[in-house]
């Protein structure tokens, strides 16, 4: 790509792949189960049913009661999976869910449903790594051991593959430093300045495998030594928001969407947060730029935090862009020193009626100190 007049093209050329759609499974709509009703109904569960009752006597007392439900499941590719599993839990108790693929003696995973105070109150677990599974049929098994009242409701749940692992390298054409990026989480774009124009402009470069090819135009300044653009639908782990929701204007045609808001009518407000996992090429002052959409007029704002620190680095107001096809960017936000290595960038919000925004991408510009 090449920049002048302060704006720069970075375009990745590589094969395009399209990316595995997400499987989700209706918790009710359940293959075999020892434990559990799926004949519950919830108003807001996403069909106005659940599988009821999970973990205990479906009459009262309600005392506890072991089992399982288990869902035949089509895996079209071969990948490291997750799965994030919604549900509502009117219970305190410590008991997990099991996550079992086959007949395998080990689960591959384990949750603890979180008291949502309402079995007509719903949540999500957040993606859970389940592993490698292999392309082609087959079971994915919850297990209990029960609690008195029931250790949850179970609406739905999706299954997401993740990226493939990536390495990017570039070196400068004036014979500077060679960076390394590997991640084995999401994927984003590093763009490298490696050359300078005739016209004062600088040319950047980037390296990208199993990505649709893109374009971004972004502002840049002649202290910007190179970018990381990431996709905020390909979130590592989120309390609120929807990373499946199609817009025409995003970059890719999809945003992590209804941030800030729960994802059906009345759309009411819902705090939590979105997760990043970066990987940090050169210690040093960096900056992030948003791309959102905003039909709407929120009052509150995205705070933006590096890492577990308990402050945030900065924190920004969406403006209302009339359309939540409508994009623009909040331009550079400074978010101070971060080190060279692995972190994690994440939007939190109090939440807001229909949500605070739409999250197309952002990008992280380095600057020397």
């Amino acid at each position: 790509g090449v920049c002048s007049n302060g704006k720069c093209t970075a375009k990745t050329t590589t094969q395009t792949t399209l990316p595995v759609k997400p499987i989700k499974i209706e918790c009710e709509k359940v293959d075999d189960y020892s434990v559990g009703d799926p004949n519950i109904f919830r108003t807001s569960a996403s069909n106005s049913k659940v599988l009821g009752q999970f973990g205990c006597e479906g009459k009262s007392p309600y005392n506890s009661k072991s089992g399982y439900a288990k869902y035949n499941v089509q895996i079209s590719d071969t990948g490291n999976w997750s799965i994030d599993i919604r549900y509502s839990c009117n219970n305190a108790h410590s008991v997990p869910i099991e996550i079992y693929i086959d007949d395998e003696q080990k689960p591959r995973a384990k949750f603890y449903p979180k008291n949502t105070y309402d079995w007509n109150s719903f949540k999500d677990s957040g993606k859970i790594d389940l592993g490698s599974i292999t392309a082609g049929s087959h079971f994915i098994t919850f297990k209990t051991e029960g609690a008195r009242y029931g250790v949850a409701d179970l609406d739905y749940f999706v299954l997401q593959v993740k990226e493939t692992s990536i390495s990017e390298i570039s070196t400068t054409s004036s014979g500077g430093s060679s960076y390394s990026s590997e991640q084995s989480q999401q994927q984003s774009v590093l763009v490298y300045r490696t050359s300078t124009t005739s016209s004062g402009g600088s040319s950047y470069s980037s390296k990208q495998s199993q990505e649709q090819s893109t374009s971004y135009t972004i502002p840049i300044t002649s202290s910007d030594k190179f970018l990381l653009i990431r996709e905020c639908e390909d979130v590592d782990a989120y309390t609120v928001g929807d990373p499946t929701i199609t817009r025409p204007g995003a970059s890719k045609q999809k945003v992590f969407g209804q941030f800030g808001c729960y994802g059906y009518a009345p759309y009411s407000p819902k705090p939590g947060y979105a997760k990043y996992n970066v990987k940090i090429p050169e210690a040093g002052i960096w900056n992030i730029s948003i791309r959102y959409s905003c039909n709407n007029f929120p009052s509150v704002p995205i705070e933006i935090y590096v890492d577990d620190e308990q402050k945030p680095r900065a924190k920004f107001y969406t403006e209302n862009t009339y359309d939540w096809n409508s994009f623009k960017e909040t331009g550079k936000i400074n978010l101070g020193l971060i080190t060279d290595g692995s972190h994690s960038i994440t939007f939190k919000t109090e939440g807001a009626m229909y949500g605070v925004a739409d999250l197309d991408y952002f990008v992280l510009y380095f600057g020397e100190l």
